[in-house]
């Protein structure tokens, strides 16, 4: 209570980053990690990667009570006066729930928005979700959870993609029958002052550095905390 209290009464210049799923958000606050930038990783607190296919293969989420306190430890040595960048995400990661303070300075915080080509989000999809690659039952298997949201139809079409090994368009397709849309809904509900709209087409290497560059000099530039 006494921590939810403190982050009630602080004015953290918190910086939300968004994007479509696939945007390579979590590899652009590493980089603005390594560029000195504050960053929390709530993914990675929270050991998911915030979508229904998100779960960590080699670890399980910690406790909710053991979630709050890691997200305490990381927030408490940041400089308050300086911007910290979180990626947009649901009031939920997996089976944790932001807590309510935080969640409450998320919903107002200013964001950039990251436009990424579809083709792009899916390449880097697949560089980081190989194990369904190498385990398609595995997957098959979750998009079962998908059935009421998109029918028997839409799944035996992903089924066909999967099992002719047609990687890339399977992935297209779930970005824009499924995730695209559930993020637009989510991003609509959400009060989030957008201050920037940054558009690039490479998210690796120096492509991401200079992404996150481009995103710092956004940050910079917010006046919604003068």
């Amino acid at each position: 209570y006494k921590r939810q209290a403190h982050l009630s009464s602080r004015a953290f210049k918190f910086v939300i980053v968004g994007g479509l799923t696939g945007s390579g958000k979590t590899r652009l606050l590493t980089k603005l990690e390594e560029l000195g930038h504050q960053i929390i990783d709530l993914e990675g607190i929270a050991e998911h990667r915030g979508s229904a296919l998100g779960e960590s293969r080699t670890t399980t989420q910690p406790s909710q009570k053991r979630f709050e306190n890691l997200l305490w430890e990381t927030l408490r040595p940041l400089d308050p006066s300086r911007p910290i960048f979180l990626e947009s995400e649901s009031s939920r990661i997996g089976k944790l729930q932001i807590p309510a303070a935080l969640w409450k300075h998320m919903g107002t915080a200013p964001s950039i928005e990251i436009l990424i080509p579809r083709p792009l989000r899916a390449a880097y999809l697949l560089e980081h979700y190989e194990h369904f690659v190498e385990d398609p039952e595995l997957l098959r298997n979750k998009l079962l959870k998908l059935h009421h949201l998109h029918g028997a139809d839409q799944l035996e079409f992903w089924d066909r993609l999967i099992l002719t090994g047609d990687w890339q368009g399977f992935t297209e397709s779930i970005l824009e029958v499924h995730y695209d849309p559930a993020y637009t809904r989510s991003r609509k509900k959400l009060f989030r002052p957008q201050v920037a709209t940054i558009e690039s087409h490479d998210i690796t290497g120096a492509g991401i550095e200079a992404l996150a560059y481009k995103v710092a000099a956004a940050a910079d530039s917010i006046q919604i905390w003068e």
